[in-house]
C-alpha cells in the first residue's frame, strides 16, 4: 500500500495540480492513498518549519509532500515538491499530467471556495466547544480525580462539546501520552464513550492558550525541606512569571484561571494579578476553602452533629504562607419548631396544628467550643496523610475544584458566596490588589469580595494580625503594586 502526504497552501497552482492528480490515482488504483494537508498563508510558513524540524528535512515552498511507508502515519520518506512527484507518478504507473493555464486557474479558484466553507465550518464547529487548559504534572493523581467529574458538568460543556488539552511543564510528550492513555482508562468507568475523546496532550504553551476559555494550574509548588522562604517564593515567582508571558502573547481577554495548585497559592495569585496585563484580575482566583473543609470534619465531631448540615467556613489569608480558618463562622442547617398562637390557647385534645418546623441557618459558634484544637487536630492530620502517601491529600481540593466550577458555569447566576483567593479592592482592611482569600461572590460573573459578609470583632482582629506578614512579604518580593487609587477603572 502506497500512503502519501501532499501539503500546501490552497492558492498554490502546483499543489492543486498535485491533488488533482492523487485522487485520479486514488480513483484508478486501489493500493493508492492520498492524505491532503492544506495551510493558508498565515499558518503554512511555521508549519512547514516545524516539519522540517521534526523530520530533519529542509524543504522551503508548496508543495510538499511525502510517502509514509506500509500504513498512514508509518515512517516518512520524503519526496519532493511537485517535480519529485511526477517522476514518481511516471516511473511507478507511467502518469503524465498536462493541464491547461485556464484550467489549473479555475482548479486553483474552485479549490480556495473549497477551503473557505471548509475553514468557515470549522471555526463554527470550534466557537462551538469550550476550550479548556489544564497545566501541570500528570504524574499527579489529582488529575485523574478532576476529569472524573468535570467531564460530567454538563453546564461546563458548550453544544458542540468540551476539548480539554494537557501541558506537562517539565514532562516529556510522550511519556505524557502515556499517562494520559492510563488516566483515560481510568475514567472509562465514570465516563460516557463520547467523552473520552476530550482529551488531547499539546506540546507547547502556545497550544493550550490560543482559543482557550479555562486555564486550570495544578501542581506541587509547596516549600522543600532544605529551602530558605526567599528560594521558595522566587521559584514560585518565576513559574507564575513564564507562564503570564505565555498568557499575555497567546490568550484571549476573557481567559478564567484557576489556580489549584499546594503551596503559596495567593502569592502564585498575585504575582499573576501583577503580571498578567491581558486579561481581567478578577478572573484569576485561587482555590482557598479545601483549607477549610479538613478542621470541619473535627467541628461536626466535637459538636456532635452531622456534617453534611454544616458548611465549610470563611477562610482567611495568604494562603501556604498564614491563614485563619474561622470555624465559628460556619453555617449550620437547623431544624427549627415554630409555634401558632393556638399553642396558648390549647387545652389539649387538639387534632388541629400546633406549629411547624422550618429549616433555619444559624452560626455554628454556639456548638463549637474550641475550635483552635478543630484546627490544630486537622492541620496534625493532614501531615500524617502527607506523610503517608508522599503527597499532598488531594480530595478536599477536588472537592473545591469542581463546586467553583459548577458555580462559575451555571446557566442561572447564583448568589453563594465561598472562601476564594480572589483580588481584593480594599474589604475587610485588605490591602488591594494582592490576591487574599475572603469571602467572595459572583458579580456579572466576575468573582469580587463579599464585603457585606457578617464578621465578628474576634475575626476582624484575627484579619489584621495577618496583613503584616503578608505585606512584608510583598513588599519584599516586590509584588501586589496595586493601591486602591490606582486599580483598573474596570475593577472598581
Amino acid at each position: 500500500m502506497a500512503y502519501f502526504v501532499i501539503a500546501g497552501k490552497p492558492d498554490c497552482e502546483a499543489f492543486v495540480h498535485g491533488v488533482y492528480v492523487a485522487r485520479y490515482l486514488e480513483e484508478n488504483l486501489p493500493h493508492f492513498k492520498a492524505h491532503i494537508i492544506q495551510k493558508k498563508l498565515g499558518d503554512w510558513e511555521p508549519w512547514l518549519e516545524e516539519i522540517n524540524w521534526k523530520y530533519k528535512w529542509h524543504h522551503s515552498y508548496s508543495p510538499l509532500i511525502w510517502k509514509e511507508l506500509s500504513m498512514r502515519g508509518g515512517i516518512p520518506h520524503y519526496l519532493g515538491g511537485l517535480s519529485e512527484f511526477w517522476e514518481y507518478c511516471y516511473d511507478y504507473y507511467g502518469l503524465e499530467s498536462i493541464i491547461s493555464p485556464d484550467d489549473l486557474h479555475k482548479m486553483v479558484e474552485d479549490n480556495m471556495q473549497y477551503f473557505r466553507e471548509i475553514e468557515k465550518g470549522e471555526a463554527e464547529k470550534h466557537k462551538n466547544i469550550r476550550q479548556i487548559g489544564i497545566i501541570g504534572l500528570y504524574t499527579d493523581p489529582i488529575l485523574s480525580a478532576i476529569l472524573i467529574e468535570m467531564i460530567e458538568i454538563s453546564d461546563l460543556r458548550k453544544s458542540g462539546g468540551m476539548k480539554i488539552k494537557l501541558y506537562d511543564i517539565h514532562g516529556d510528550v510522550n511519556e505524557t501520552m502515556e499517562i494520559v492513555d492510563d488516566i483515560i482508562e481510568d475514567i472509562k468507568p465514570y465516563a460516557t464513550i463520547g467523552n473520552l475523546d476530550v482529551l488531547t496532550v499539546v506540546e507547547k504553551m502556545q497550544d493550550i492558550l490560543t482559543d482557550c476559555e479555562l486555564l486550570i494550574v495544578l501542581g506541587d509548588y509547596s516549600r522543600r525541606d532544605d529551602e530558605m522562604e526567599t528560594d521558595w517564593l522566587i521559584r514560585n515567582m518565576s513559574a507564575m512569571f513564564m507562564l503570564s508571558d505565555e498568557i499575555n502573547v497567546f490568550a484571549k481577554r476573557d481567559l478564567r484561571v484557576i489556580l489549584a495548585l499546594d503551596g503559596p497559592v495567593c502569592f502564585n495569585a498575585s504575582t499573576l494579578i501583577d503580571t498578567c496585563t491581558s486579561i481581567r484580575i478578577q478572573n484569576i482566583v485561587a482555590i482557598t476553602s479545601d483549607v477549610g473543609l479538613g478542621p470541619l470534619k473535627w467541628a461536626a465531631k466535637q459538636a456532635n452533629i452531622r456534617l453534611e448540615e454544616l458548611s465549610a467556613p470563611p477562610v482567611w489569608g495568604f494562603i501556604g504562607i498564614n491563614q485563619f480558618v474561622d470555624l465559628r463562622s460556619a453555617i449550620i442547617c437547623s431544624d427549627v419548631y415554630r409555634p401558632y398562637q393556638r399553642v396558648i390557647r390549647n387545652k389539649g385534645g387538639s387534632t388541629l396544628p400546633l406549629g411547624t418546623i422550618e429549616t433555619e441557618l444559624r452560626f455554628a459558634a454556639y456548638l463549637i467550643e474550641e475550635p483552635e484544637k478543630a484546627l490544630e487536630t486537622a492541620t496534625s492530620g493532614r501531615k500524617k496523610i502527607k506523610k503517608h502517601l508522599h503527597r499532598q491529600p488531594m480530595l478536599a481540593k477536588v472537592r473545591s475544584l469542581i463546586s467553583l466550577l459548577k458555580l462559575w458555569y451555571a446557566k442561572e447566576p447564583s448568589d453563594s458566596v465561598i472562601s476564594l483567593g480572589i483580588c481584593s479592592n480594599g474589604s475587610f482592611g485588605i490591602p488591594a490588589g494582592i490576591a487574599f482569600s475572603q469571602p467572595a461572590i459572583l458579580n456579572k460573573n466576575l468573582w469580587v469580595p463579599f464585603k457585606n459578609f457578617p464578621i465578628t470583632e474576634k475575626t476582624i482582629q484575627e484579619i489584621s494580625q495577618l496583613i503584616p506578614a503578608v505585606s512584608e512579604i510583598t513588599e519584599k518580593m516586590n509584588v501586589g503594586p496595586y493601591s486602591a487609587a490606582s486599580l483598573p477603572s474596570y475593577y472598581l
